[in-house]
């Protein structure tokens, strides 16, 4: 699919200082003095989250690749959509808001989101939508899979925690993707762009029960690993100094799903 150029800048508006921690109602504060503009590189918004060590829940970055390995590698993990088995793939692209996952089958599309658990998964489920990626991004696959007769979109959620207490099993749930809706908030104001969110609508599949389960290795220090796969394409000296080489993330999905996948070094 042609996904436009990925910018690895992120930018957000975020109040001054003199406007933090007033008791003023905001529509009487004016937007262009409460809120300055800061930017920074990919790698430095990714190497917050790579290392800072998971307490309960097991981060996001490690959750996505195993439930992506399971999905594609994985026994009896069947397209929801024809009821193909082992006809999903990996979607390396970095611009992947509504396609991480394509059956090879009947072009059916997965979007994948991590939430902490399959109680959260039930509350979405009651809700039946969530804000998600661009709006736009939506509208080209959805266009793009209008000529296939039984492409549909859905959506997988990844639990990062098993409150049950098997702690090394997360299970995922998946539901079919009805439409979207555009959302503007704060994150979609930068200085180059609006950037439009998605409030997508779903319909829960398989009677809300779990479509298949992620094993996470046991022997595997998460915080050890984040920070080998992220030093494989970042340097994070010159990172921790404010200043990002240049990212080379295209396989780091697929290098993270391999290493220690099965607990060997």
């Amino acid at each position: 699919m042609p996904f436009p150029p990925y910018n690895p800048v992120r930018g957000e508006y975020k109040l001054t200082r003199a406007y933090r921690n007033l008791n003023v109602p905001e529509k009487l504060l004016h937007p262009f003095e409460r809120f300055s503009y800061h930017e920074r590189s990919i790698g430095a918004y990714l190497f917050d989250e790579f290392s800072t060590k998971p307490e309960e829940e097991c981060p996001s970055h490690f959750v996505r690749p195993l439930c992506i390995h399971a999905a594609v590698h994985g026994n009896n993990v069947k397209c929801v959509g024809c009821n193909a088995e082992g006809s999903l793939l990996f979607n390396s692209s970095l611009r992947t808001d509504f396609c991480h996952l394509v059956c090879d089958d009947c072009g059916s599309v997965y979007t994948l989101s991590c939430v902490a658990n399959k109680e959260k998964v039930q509350q979405l489920f009651d809700k039946k939508s969530q804000f998600r990626g661009s709006y736009a991004h939506y509208h080209e696959v959805e266009h793009l899979l209008a000529d296939g007769p039984r492409s549909k979109m859905y959506f997988v959620f990844a639990t990062r925690s098993n409150p049950d207490g098997c702690s090394h099993e997360l299970p995922v749930y998946v539901a079919e993707i009805k439409g979207a809706a555009p959302n503007l908030n704060t994150d979609s104001f930068v200085k180059d762009r609006i950037r439009i969110k998605s409030n997508v609508v779903f319909e829960p599949l398989l009677g809300r029960r779990p479509w298949f389960t992620v094993l996470v290795p046991r022997d595997i220090d998460v915080h050890e690993l984040s920070m080998e796969v992220f030093s494989d394409h970042f340097d994070v000296e010159s990172l921790t100094a404010g200043s990002s080489s240049s990212p080379n993330l295209d396989c780091a999905a697929d290098r993270f799903s391999r290493l220690k996948i099965n607990g060997s070094s």
